[in-house]
């Protein structure tokens, strides 16, 4: 008897170990038929923005130019460039995300709004690029 409940017990706890893990506050949303985590994790873009399941997004998390890249999963602000940011407060003010401290897909993009590649504002004169950069 005593056997039998430790196998049981075993099996579930192997069963509840290989549930996928979800963040309790995670917000879900549709997006292009697919339902996604618009948590700023920028793995779950990365899944599908590759070229073959959705657009290529040219991610960058190394040495990144202007124009086509993205930058991702790096600190913001870059140490010693502090001055040549924007602080993080000023971001919040307007809409823009960090994920654990770092630039994440996020932070430009915003699956709630229906701006052109749901763009958290309008770019005219690439005003996202300078809510952050000061150049």
């Amino acid at each position: 008897m005593r056997i039998t409940a430790l196998i049981t017990a075993s099996v579930l706890l192997a069963f509840l170990l290989n549930i996928p893990k979800v963040g309790i506050s995670a917000e879900t949303i549709a997006h292009y038929g697919q339902i996604v985590e618009n948590s700023g994790d920028p793995h779950g873009c990365i899944a599908c923005h590759d070229g073959l399941t959705a657009s290529d997004a040219h991610f960058c998390t190394v040495e990144c130019g202007f124009g086509r890249s993205h930058s991702i999963s790096k600190e913001y602000p870059p140490r010693s460039k502090e001055s040549s940011f924007a602080p993080v407060e000023s971001l919040q003010k307007k809409g823009i995300r960090l994920f654990n401290g770092k630039v994440s897909c996020v932070s430009c993009h915003d699956l709630t709004k229906s701006t052109k590649y749901n763009l958290i504002m309008e770019d005219s004169g690439s005003a996202i690029c300078f809510a952050c950069h000061r150049i």
